[in-house]
């Protein structure tokens, strides 16, 4: 079970540019984190991008700079989260994720980690520190939730989820 994180991949400039991009994306209405139909209730808010908006955003630079990802994107989505929203532990099987934390500041009280968990989803195995600039590069089959930000931070919390099919990576790649 492998979770990497990694700083430092893109410039201060090139933060604000994906940041502004990011925020100003066409958002949607729905998504859901579980196939349980009682958990259905829970929509989250989410745009989705084209490969062309992949480009324009200035994250494909970023993940340029991980040569292990050289295949194209089998799906990218920017997701906005608010105050007292309901995550919900899931898997993307046959996928590998790379997440990106958007917003330009974060302070640790305001929460918003990123957690992921054993196989039964029982005990939390890594958590992620909502670090603005901060890649996690992970096995989608490892089950992962949001921590809900707290009311004193910022009204959203953008991440940009850009999803690799594992059959698409080169046959040597590890994480």
């Amino acid at each position: 079970m492998s979770i990497q994180i990694l700083d430092n991949y893109f410039s201060f400039n090139q933060q604000n540019f994906i940041y502004n991009y990011c925020r100003n994306s066409k958002f949607k209405i729905g998504w859901e984190d579980s196939d349980d139909l009682d958990k259905q209730n829970y929509k989250s808010i989410h745009s989705p991008f084209t490969y062309d908006e992949y480009l324009k955003s200035g994250l494909k630079e970023g993940v340029d700079k991980i040569s292990k990802l050289n295949a194209k994107p089998a799906n990218i989505v920017i997701n906005l989260t608010k105050p007292g929203d309901v995550h919900i532990p899931h898997t993307h099987n046959g996928q590998v994720v790379l997440l990106y934390y958007v917003n330009l500041e974060w302070q640790s009280h305001w929460a918003g980690e990123t957690l992921f968990y054993d196989n039964e989803c029982k005990e939390v195995i890594k958590t992620s520190i909502y670090q603005p600039g901060r890649i996690i590069l992970f096995d989608g089959e490892i089950p992962h939730t949001i921590r809900p930000q707290t009311y004193n931070g910022p009204q959203f919390r953008f991440t940009a989820s850009v999803f690799f099919n594992k059959s698409t990576l080169d046959s040597n790649f590890k994480l």
